[in-house]
């Protein structure tokens, strides 16, 4: 009980407990001590200062916060903090603590955390809480592979093994050698493209595998393979740089001539059927026709002869992409050539033959002429009475 002069109007209570309920009651008296009944009233002390400024930041599996933690100017002697997440307690923090992550958490899914903040004799703050979704996650592609042939690269990888997958983007990056000096520093240039990091998009699907039918041969190219959730949100991606090698000389196969009824020559072939055939006539450029065609058409009065009575013309595949195969001879009419010769490769067949068989011939050539060799010899180098001629 606290008596107040007559003048007052205020008196403040001190030393109260948080958080409780009071009943205050004010009565007056006159100068022979009458008191009256006075008036009542209940006051609740309110709870002790609760984290400010709780923010959460969001991620597929893990939840980020951090706040600021009460300045006590009451002098309630602040300890620190109880965590916790959809109301179970998670951990208990120091003073000195503003930040904490909450780790192996289902994606897409909302939670709710609450941060209670401690004081000395046993006091609480009622709680600061915030609510927060986890977002849905973007996963990569594994095992990324690049499958080069001068002609075509095929890429593989496996799908990552989450609900939330949509699709996966992939995009291509040409990259090409520059001079010795930008070579011997590392640097490289990189063909035109629309994404900021050089790379041009090339094909989306959901499936494991794509084949790039676009490439040259002997080019050297950086795919990027990126996952695109169902919000349509894209990942970083996977990288996989590839060779291509060259284009390997095509080979004519299958060659025969035929003629028809107005005498021209019709000249055919079983393969290639990709790239071009060159026709030269006297070593000089006749035509030149698709290799699928298979065939070609020469007019008699065009038709050369060699010197052995020969067709001189000779039929030169070219590759898709500018690479020359050997010449193959035209073949008189209702002769084929299975596989291709060339002078050269005739040349050395010889050369071999020869010189397996040469040291035979001389050995036969010495019994069969060794007398008349002899004799020879004998009349060309001495004369009577054994003396050499001068």
């Amino acid at each position: 009980m606290k008596t107040l002069g007559s003048t007052t109007t205020s008196y403040r209570l001190t030393e109260l407990k948080p958080n409780t309920t009071y009943n205050i009651r004010i009565t007056t008296f006159d100068t022979s001590n009458n008191e009256s009944e006075g008036i009542t009233t209940s006051v609740k002390t309110p709870p002790p200062p609760d984290v400010a400024n709780l923010i959460l930041s969001p991620s597929p599996y893990s939840i980020f916060a951090k706040w600021i933690n009460p300045d006590d100017p009451d002098g309630l002697g602040f300890i620190g903090n109880d965590l916790y997440l959809n109301e179970k307690l998670i951990t208990s923090l120091d003073k000195n603590t503003t930040t904490y992550t909450f780790t192996d958490l289902s994606p897409n899914t909302s939670y709710t955390v609450k941060i209670v903040s401690k004081y000395n004799g046993g006091y609480s703050s009622s709680g600061q809480t915030a609510t927060a979704k986890t977002t849905i996650p973007i996963e990569d592609i594994t095992d990324l592979q690049a499958d080069a042939k001068y002609d075509r690269v095929k890429l593989s990888w496996k799908l990552p093994d989450s609900e939330f997958f949509s699709h996966v983007k992939i995009y291509r990056k040409k990259i090409e050698q520059q001079s010795f000096w930008d070579q011997l520093f590392g640097a490289t240039a990189v063909s035109a493209a629309t994404t900021s990091d050089g790379y041009t998009p090339m094909f989306e699907t959901n499936g494991t595998y794509w084949t790039d039918l676009t490439v040259t041969p002997d080019t050297t190219y950086s795919y990027k393979v990126t996952s695109v959730n169902i919000e349509g949100n894209e990942s970083q991606g996977v990288t996989i740089e590839t060779k291509t090698p060259s284009e390997p000389a095509p080979v004519l196969t299958g060659v025969a001539t035929t003629q028809n009824e107005n005498g021209d020559y019709i000249v055919t072939w079983t393969s290639p059927t990709k790239g071009s055939v060159k026709v030269l006539i006297g070593g000089k450029s006749y035509t030149v026709v698709d290799a699928a065609s298979q065939q070609v058409m020469i007019k008699k009065e065009d038709m050369k002869t060699d010197f052995f009575g020969g067709y001189d013309a000779k039929l030169v595949p070219v590759g898709q992409f500018g690479t020359e195969g050997q010449a193959v001879q035209v073949p008189a009419v209702g002769k084929k050539i299975e596989f291709p010769i060339t002078f050269d490769d005739f040349m050395k067949t010889v050369v071999n033959i020869l010189s397996w068989a040469a040291p035979l011939i001389l050995v036969l050539f010495v019994f069969v002429f060794w007398r008349s060799f002899i004799a020879f010899l004998r009349k060309t180098i001495f004369v009577k009475g054994g003396r050499m001629k001068s």
